[in-house]
């Protein structure tokens, strides 16, 4: 978390970000601020109390400064909260793959500042895939 304020309505919580922002990205695309505003309200960040999150912000650095922000409801929370617990289900089930990127076809080959940490490039998400059962070996050459 960038930022953290609370008012007599909340919290308020900001991600400043240096690249373009638009209130279609926060609306849209802003897992970190929704995640983050889960475990507020859950009362996982040290020294910052449980409570209700009020709104999340992005605010765009630079030579013209921008802010964008969304409402939160009860809601939004109970229907993020649903949204991750079933994918971290369908994962752990191994019914769905963890994609490292959303969009593969977008013909370039980093397309953000992220793809270099997914090592993008290695393997792509939409190629085949199949399973591979591993078997340590211990120092004796035994398994």
């Amino acid at each position: 978390v960038d930022r953290i304020d609370q008012g007599p309505g909340g919290f308020y919580i900001y991600d400043y970000k240096t690249s373009q922002i638009s209130q279609n990205g926060l609306d849209k695309f802003s897992p970190q601020l929704d995640i983050e505003a889960l475990m507020l309200e859950s009362g996982s960040f040290m020294n910052v109390p449980k409570g209700k999150v009020s709104e999340l912000s992005l605010i765009g650095l630079g030579s013209s400064p921008k802010q964008f922000s969304k409402k939160v409801s009860s809601e939004d929370i109970k229907n993020w909260a649903y949204s991750l617990e079933t994918l971290v289900k369908k994962m752990k089930l191994k019914l769905s793959p963890f994609y490292a990127r959303l969009e593969t076809t977008s013909g370039y080959y980093f397309s953000n500042d992220y793809d270099h940490l997914s090592r993008y490039g290695e393997w792509l998400d939409d190629d085949d895939f199949y399973e591979e059962k591993l078997h340590l070996i211990n120092s004796k050459g035994k398994n």
